[in-house]
């Protein structure tokens, strides 16, 4: 059975997914007349957002989405992609996460548009019931169900373990990390997707901070070969001669899976925590746009700085795994193992926040209401609790095979439903 996993994975996000994926972006961009141009305004909507009259704000959902989405994997991820595509991976991930942006914003403006409440009367929805409304109830309860397992992979046992090896160099027992994570989780989940969203709204922004300041500091370091860092990402990424071996091919693929995944645009997530929010869907949808701003422009920080650190000090970072460069870059920084092993905590922390919301709201949406999702809670802190099984392999493979199942619904609910996305906000906005 792991052989099946492993070879259906390995299938899965070779070729056919990462296509599917950019593919759809680039329908989506192409249809939304550009819907990137509106970036900055989108920012700024979102830092006006942050006031909720009941259930969840506007910048709440954003904090969500972002925490949820920038978890260990996507920091030490830029590592990989740079180690086995090369500096070009970073301009195919930059380009990746923009053309992702166009997939959350009509992703979350089809969840808005079907979104219900429940009974403490706050928004909830996503590709579930937008599927349901467009009368395919069966895969939207698919896709829920996939978010569940995901949830409990990806955005759980994996980000337990990210925060157990961030801790290792202190010698912290694993035991004493994991009852930690699951009281406080325990803590917050217990408020519900209101609560999530609180705890993400305070967490999201010091993280982002903290981080950028840990980049700055790389880059400050090896401030002389910024410049020849950059040249070699663009000659890289552009690079006609690779084209016939396998170093563009690698760039581009490592970079756009990658960047693909660094936002989860196209896994429809990111339109579970757009429907949450007690704005209006119009603006909203322009809000959960944003998201892939901050998740491109951190991938970019930090795959330039890694490049950077590269030429600046090859002999101290030679024979470094492509797991750990990411963490032996930080090193170079006096305190950097610690501040990145911080910001490591918290984008986990966040991360686990953000899916258990949306397991909850994947159970709210399988029926059965309160008691579902009460059980799901439940589940998701046991789940928490036994995080350190011992087949660390088995459970990256899990998480891969479950995120492209979760595509798939959400993708073929995208092209069903295309000529229902622009919404209201781009055919009445005058240019």
């Amino acid at each position: 059975m792991e052989t099946i996993f492993a070879q259906l994975t390995a299938f899965l996000w070779s070729w056919p997914l990462p296509l599917a994926l950019a593919g759809t972006n680039l329908m989506l961009t192409l249809r939304l007349r550009g819907i990137q141009r509106y970036g900055a305004y989108a920012v700024r909507l979102s830092l006006q957002a942050s006031q909720a009259q009941k259930g969840i704000s506007g910048f709440g959902a954003l904090a969500t989405s972002v925490g949820a989405a920038m978890g260990a994997g996507n920091i030490l991820g830029m590592g990989v992609a740079v180690t086995v595509g090369g500096p070009g991976a970073v301009l195919w991930f930059g380009v990746a996460g923009v053309l992702g942006m166009a997939a959350q914003y009509a992703e979350s403006s089809l969840s808005l548009s079907s979104r219900n409440t429940d009974p403490e009367h706050q928004n909830w929805g996503g590709p579930m019931l937008a599927l349901k409304k467009a009368g395919y109830p069966a895969i939207g309860k698919l896709y829920a169900l996939f978010v569940i397992l995901a949830s409990w992979g990806t955005g759980c046992v994996l980000q337990a373990r990210a925060v157990v090896q961030a801790l290792n160099p202190w010698h912290i027992p694993a035991s004493a990390v994991i009852g930690a994570l699951v009281l406080l989780s325990g803590a917050v989940i217990l408020w519900g997707g209101s609560g999530i969203a609180r705890a993400s709204e305070r967490l999201v922004p010091a993280m982002i901070l903290l981080y950028l300041a840990g980049c700055g500091g790389v880059l400050l370091l090896c401030r002389h070969q910024i410049a020849a860092a950059m040249a070699s990402i663009c000659r890289q990424a552009f690079a006609i001669r690779p084209l016939l071996g396998a170093g563009m091919g690698a760039a581009i693929r490592s970079g756009f899976a990658r960047g693909l995944l660094a936002g989860e645009a196209g896994l429809g997530t990111c339109g579970i925590a757009a429907a949450g929010a007690d704005t209006g869907p119009d603006n909203q949808a322009l809000i959960a746009m944003s998201a892939g701003i901050w998740t491109t422009l951190l991938g970019m920080l930090t795959g330039l700085a890694i490049t950077a650190a590269g030429l600046a000090f090859p002999a101290q970072l030679a024979g470094a795994s492509a797991g750990e460069y990411t963490l032996r870059v930080f090193s170079l920084l006096p305190g950097g193992t610690g501040l990145l092993a911080v910001c490591l905590c918290i984008f986990s922390f966040t991360s686990i926040l953000g899916w258990c919301y949306y397991g909850q709201v994947s159970a709210r949406a399988l029926g059965g209401g309160e008691k579902t999702v009460r059980i799901y809670k439940i589940l998701f802190l046991l789940v928490l609790g036994g995080a350190l099984w011992p087949d660390a392999e088995m459970l990256w493979i899990y998480a891969d095979l479950l995120n492209g199942l979760l595509a798939l619904p959400n993708l073929f609910c995208l092209w069903r439903l295309r000529r229902q996305i622009p919404g209201v906000w781009l055919t009445n906005r005058k240019e």
